[in-house]
């Protein structure tokens, strides 16, 4: 009886084992490939490699979702601050980044086998900001600094107007510049320029006809007035030397000058028959009459200037055409009637070309490989060289951003170039450029004024604009957008 009993028990072990071996062999059918990163598609019936997601938002501190499922915090990479979702079926997915207080970014996204799809620039925005208001009562405009922090804003009565200067720091506000007989330019859009290093402000006037500027150190108060120290009358586009302190270049009866504010005797006639001009590092970039040809010079080389163009698209009867210039190879001209051209030497072939006509304003992004225009009711970018960043853009590629049948203004980059500020009536808005799906659209603030200047100080990660307080239009700041950690 025990020996049967024995063999009972070694033939149920065998039978037990071969059960589990069979288990074994079927679910390692499953556990290997899942593991490899493949899962079982029950609609096709076979297995097939997943792709991931990668994301990176400001702020960082985000929930993740993807098809309506949360995703484990533990997928948080703390090297880059991003989330990677491995393990997706190749396809269509829905994800969503939230964070409490937030606005919640969602998009449509593709996954393919074997590849991750990246969103690297989610930005949220608050559902509402703390704001800091300044006491700079019956403001109008406003010019910021983002190196001293400072605010210089103009006061305009009957008799005379006032500049004062706003230290966003200490929140002191006082007057540093007061002239009678004399009115701000707004219809010239004009700015007041802060000097690159010292702590002294180029101010734009007109007086009887004519147009001209004062050097206001903002300490002392002490002042220039730069037509007088020139010698020369209705001085235009004056603009502070970027790279050496103390000088300014400046148009006068079309020649372009630059001269020491301290020591006047320092002029030097930089070009003659000059239309226009711009700076860019230590190069003065200058468009010639008849020709329309650019050419750029340096401080030390004035009299050896090297030609950028050899033709032109611009019809130079009309005097007008603006520069602005990123470098020799990347440059920009806009008239008062809003044709904008474009000349680009780019990687794969060098154009001059009409981007559009009505064009209000352009800027290029600092690494130079998109620029930025729009007029009153809608904006565009072009990407002046291939972006290898999903979402990939082409050399020349040129996109719609967003189109609103309210008045834009303040169109302006943000701090990672990948999304673009900009009012519309009482609103301060966030777009980004990424068009996969449908481009995210944010609310940032409303203001009680139809139209307010804007001026973003993203290295501070603050954001400074003109509202109603108390009654009265004061300066205004809030914190926009988040501060990041070292690796963002």
């Amino acid at each position: 009886m025990m020996a049967a009993d024995s063999y009972m028990s070694i033939r149920l072990r065998k039978i037990f084992f071969w059960i589990l071996t069979a288990l074994f062999c079927v679910t390692a059918v499953f556990i290997i490939p899942y593991a490899l990163g493949y899962r079982f598609s029950w609609q096709r019936g076979i297995f097939v490699f997943t792709g991931s997601i990668s994301v990176k938002a400001n702020p960082q501190t985000v929930d993740i979702y993807v098809d309506r499922q949360p995703v484990a915090k533990q997928l948080f990479n703390r090297l880059n601050n991003a989330f990677h979702v491995d393990g997706l079926k190749p396809g269509e997915h829905f994800l969503e980044v939230s964070s409490p207080g937030f606005r919640t970014w969602s998009k449509r996204v593709i996954v393919n086998s074997g590849v991750s799809t990246e969103f690297w620039n989610v930005l949220l925005t608050r559902i509402d900001y703390p704001r800091t208001a300044f006491e700079t009562t019956s403001i109008g405009d406003f010019f910021y600094d983002t190196q001293k922090r400072m605010a210089a804003f103009v006061r305009t009565n009957q008799e005379a107007f006032t500049v004062a200067v706003t230290d966003v720091r200490t929140a002191e506000t006082r007057d540093v510049f007061s002239i009678a007989g004399y009115q701000f330019p707004v219809e010239a859009k004009e700015n007041i320029e802060w000097a690159p290093k010292s702590r002294e402000i180029l101010i734009p006037v007109s007086h009887e006809g004519k147009q001209g500027y004062f050097v206001v150190n903002v300490d002392t108060g002490q002042s220039i007035n730069l037509s007088e120290i020139a010698a020369e009358d209705n001085l235009r586009k004056a603009r502070w030397d970027s790279e050496e302190d103390g000088y300014v270049y400046y148009l006068a009866n079309q020649n372009l000058y630059r001269i020491n504010i301290s020591n006047p005797q320092d002029k030097v006639l930089v070009a003659e028959r000059v239309s226009s001009y711009d700076l860019s590092g230590n190069r003065a970039y200058y468009l010639q009459l008849p020709a329309g040809i650019v050419y750029f010079t340096t401080p030390t080389t004035i009299d050896k200037p090297e030609q950028v163009t050899d033709t032109s698209e611009l019809d130079m009867n009309d005097p007008t055409y603006r520069l602005t210039v990123y470098d020799e190879r990347r440059i920009a001209f806009l008239n008062q009637r809003g044709d904008c051209y474009l000349f680009n030497e780019g990687e794969k072939e060098s154009y001059f070309t009409r981007l559009g006509t009505n064009i209000a304003e352009l800027q290029f992004s600092n690494d130079g490989k998109k620029l930025l225009f729009w007029n009153d009711w809608e904006i565009m970018v072009r990407f002046l060289r291939d972006w290898d960043v999903q979402p990939y853009r082409v050399e020349n590629e040129q996109r719609d951003v967003v189109r609103f049948s309210e008045k834009l203004s303040n169109v302006q980059w943000t701090k990672d170039y990948e999304h673009v500020l900009f009012s519309a009536g009482r609103y301060i808005k966030v777009a980004e450029l990424d068009h996969r799906d449908q481009r995210s659209l944010m609310d940032i603030t409303a203001t009680d004024l139809e139209s307010t200047k804007v001026v973003s100080d993203f290295p501070n990660s603050a954001l400074y604009f003109v509202d109603t307080v108390d009654g009265q239009n004061a300066l205004v700041s809030i914190p926009f957008p988040e501060k990041v950690g070292i690796f963002q």
